[in-house]
């Protein structure tokens, strides 16, 4: 009986989605993945596909499930999530045994879930690396899939299915490639350049070609070029790269956002992975350049210099077998109306600010360049900065005129030590001598050493809970040691943390 009411349940559900007569397509984008995803399971728990009755509503359910999982339906995805292949997969499936078999509508989808098997088995896979027979075999699967017979449904079948055999071929004749094009806002080398290099095993060809931007009223008068010997951010020219990698890279796939602006949320979850490898692979390139064969020294490239990019699948018998250009996730734009009314402003005495927002404000400038380590690095000088300048404060206002001196004693030094001893063997607290030479003391001693001195307005585990946000990767960063990887996360919440202990960091009113 509950079976029978979770089935009626359901089909009501896609019949006011999908109402008979209705064009599926207007509508199917009103609903999300995870609503289709949900109404699946319980299609598939509650309706035998093999004895139903070609209802209007299941059909068009699944063959809009297929449209809104395909990543090459258009408009394509700006990345694609690679979980979202066995979703695909599960909605052709069930749509195949909804239509028994009829290839009309089917035939398009089982051509692309080849495809994107092919993406996902021969990604970033050296062309030499694979087996011929396991490309014959999927070459066969390929020519079994039964073709429409409706002429525009048979002209779709066709065109992608020459995309598919284009691939395939070209992996057999080792003449598969894959083209990444993009520019970054400076010159890296005087020369146009041709590069063969070696990453993550694939043979690449790298090309760069300098633009040099002309200078007006110059007292140079010749063609020459001309370029600032500092790092400038005036910009006098940029470079032109073309990476042609020996593979079939997925341009499209997830990736881990390398930057992000502060306070705002992406427009766009993830990355397509063509642009974190387009950036690994030119800083590498840029470092080679300055430092062994005659680079130019004027900056070392960030994920924000670079720039939309166009990436491209071609071999032999195509040249263009598929091709996308797609916007840095990085380079976000802000629209505004620009005022011709001068804003009047009273600065009056001008002077820096402490140095702790300082190097707040270089953290959070790294930050949104991508280059997450300098971020992290910055905000650690900052917030140490920060409590130099708050302790003198706290000494002051709670007239404990020692305090200052006391944390950068030997008594802050073996306070630990004193409690420890003292826990075990209460009758010897107090009673020993500590050595009183000048030690180091770090910054846990001397917090927690405030910590008991005085009534702070938040506990000694809160404060350090944020610090320790902030001082995870200190060591590593600081001692030279590249052990750690840096993420977006770790600078998002480090810098949270340094706000919060900044606004926390003082005595209980």
């Amino acid at each position: 009986m509950a079976e029978t009411i979770d089935k009626l349940r359901l089909l009501k559900k896609l019949d006011s989605m999908f109402p008979v007569g209705s064009d599926s397509r207007e509508y199917y984008n009103n609903y999300s993945e995870e609503e289709y995803l949900t109404l699946l399971e319980s299609l598939k728990k509650n309706i035998d596909l093999n004895k139903h009755d070609n209802r209007f509503s299941i059909l068009n359910f699944l063959y809009t499930g297929c449209l809104k999982f395909d990543r090459f339906n258009i408009p394509t995805p700006f990345v694609y999530e690679i979980n979202k292949q066995r979703y695909f997969d599960d909605f052709i499936k069930e749509f195949i045994k909804s239509v028994h078999h009829d290839p009309t509508n089917t035939a398009i989808f089982s051509l692309r879930a080849v495809r994107n098997r092919v993406y996902s088995e021969f990604d970033s896979i050296p062309i030499n690396n694979i087996e011929n027979q396991v490309i014959d075999s999927i070459k066969s699967e390929v020519e079994n899939i039964s073709s429409p017979v409706q002429p525009e449904k048979l002209k779709e079948f066709q065109d992608d299915k020459y995309k598919i055999l284009s691939i395939l071929d070209g992996i057999l004749d080792r003449s598969l490639r894959t083209s990444i094009k993009t520019r970054i806002p400076f010159v890296i080398h005087s020369s146009p350049l041709i590069l063969d290099l070696k990453w993550n095993g694939l043979n690449i060809c790298l090309k760069t070609q300098p633009i040099f931007t002309k200078t007006e009223n110059s007292f140079v008068s010749t063609n020459a070029a001309i370029q600032q010997k500092a790092p400038s951010r005036w910009n006098s020219g940029y470079t032109n790269i073309h990476l042609c990698f020996e593979a079939l890279i997925d341009c499209d796939l997830y990736a881990q956002p390398l930057q992000a602006i502060h306070k705002e949320k992406s427009p766009v979850n993830g990355w397509p992975k063509c642009f974190n490898i387009a950036f690994e692979i030119i800083k590498k390139v840029a470092w080679s350049l300055r430092l062994k064969h005659g680079g130019l020294t004027q900056w070392v490239p960030a994920p924000t210099d670079i720039f939309d990019i166009e990436w491209c699948f071609h071999s032999s018998n195509n040249p263009q077998i598929e091709w996308k250009k797609k916007s840095s996730p990085s380079v976000l734009m802000q629209l505004f109306t620009p005022s011709d009314v001068p804003l009047s402003i009273d600065l009056g005495e001008i002077k820096e600010p402490n140095w702790s927002e300082q190097c707040r404000i270089f953290s959070i400038m790294y930050f949104e360049m991508g280059q997450k380590e300098e971020a992290l690095f910055w905000l650690n000088v900052g917030v140490e900065a920060l409590f130099e300048e708050q302790i003198p404060l706290i000494a002051e206002y709670s007239g404990l005129s020692t305090l200052e001196d006391d944390l950068k004693s030997p008594k802050a030094f073996w306070l630990e030590a004193e409690e420890t001893i003292s826990n075990q063997y209460p009758e010897l607290k107090g009673k020993i001598s500590w050595p009183p030479d000048k030690v180091h003391v770090s910054i846990f001693a001397k917090l927690k050493y405030l910590y008991k001195a005085v009534d702070m307005a938040t506990t000694h585990r809160d404060l350090i809970k944020h610090y320790s946000k902030i001082q995870q990767f200190r060591n590593d960063l600081f001692h030279g040691r590249v052990n750690s990887v840096v993420t977006v996360d770790n600078v998002t919440i480090g810098i949270d943390s340094f706000d919060w202990i900044k606004d926390n960091f003082k005595l209980r009113e």
